[in-house]
């Protein structure tokens, strides 16, 4: 998922039908920067480090 801060994924999760059913057991939310790859037009430094 994409969101521009904290909040707003909070809020798209708890949209998901698997939250608004109660399927979600566990769930850890880490950040990801996609510097490298196909990605990484999309990351803080975009065009700076390909992969």
């Amino acid at each position: 998922m994409a969101a521009p801060d904290r909040p707003a994924l909070e809020t798209l999760i708890a949209r998901d039908p698997f939250a608004i059913h109660g399927l979600i057991a566990d769930m850890t939310i880490t950040e990801w920067d996609p510097i490298f790859g196909v990605f990484n037009t999309e990351s803080s430094m975009p065009g700076q480090m390909q992969g």
